[in-house]
């Protein structure tokens, strides 16, 4: 285990309810996103409609 995981794995242990909060964070982060707008392609499609 490299120095860091071993040093995170010693700090969740000390504050579990930190960790807790840490994991829900990271899953928010890499979890499916909301699509902020049409893309370009999009947009011009609409724009022009075949």
């Amino acid at each position: 285990m490299s120095k860091g995981k071993a040093r995170r794995q010693e700090l969740a242990n000390k504050f579990p309810e930190m960790d807790q909060r840490f994991q829900e964070l990271k899953s928010e982060i890499n979890g499916p996103h909301e699509r902020l707008g049409d893309t370009a392609k999009e947009q011009k499609s609409a724009k022009y409609p075949t």
